[in-house]
C-alpha cells in the first residue's frame, strides 16, 4: 500500500489536532505523544521550507506541552527550533512566551 506524501501530511495535521485537544483537557503525556508522532510524519529533509505553517504550530505546542510537563530541556530545544526557524518576530512570540513562563 503506497500512501502519498500529502495523505501523511494530512495524518501528521490529525495529530497535532489531537495533540492540542489532548492537551486542553490537561492530557499532556498523550499531547506529547501525538505530537511527537506528527514529527516522526514529516520528513526531517527541508520540512521546515515545505511545511513551515504546520512545523511553526506542531514546535511552538511541543514547547508548552513539554513545559506543562516539567520537560524543561525539551521545552527550551523547541523553543530554540522555533527561534531558529521562525520568519519572524510575529512567529516567534509564542515560543518566547513559552520560555518566559518556564
Amino acid at each position: 500500500h503506497v500512501v502519498s506524501e500529502m495523505e501523511i501530511i494530512k495524518l501528521a495535521k490529525l495529530n497535532v489536532e489531537a495533540g492540542k485537544l489532548a492537551f486542553s483537557r490537561a492530557a499532556y503525556e498523550s499531547s506529547s505523544q501525538y505530537f511527537q508522532h506528527a514529527r516522526e510524519l514529516l520528513p526531517n529533509k527541508d520540512r521546515w521550507n515545505t511545511h513551515y505553517d504546520l512545523m511553526l504550530e506542531l514546535t511552538n505546542a511541543s514547547a508548552r506541552v513539554e513545559l506543562y510537563r516539567g520537560h524543561f530541556e525539551r521545552c527550551e530545544k523547541f523553543v530554540k527550533t522555533v527561534k531558529e526557524h521562525g520568519k519572524n518576530l510575529q512567529d516567534k512570540v509564542v515560543a518566547y512566551q513559552v520560555w518566559v513562563d518556564s
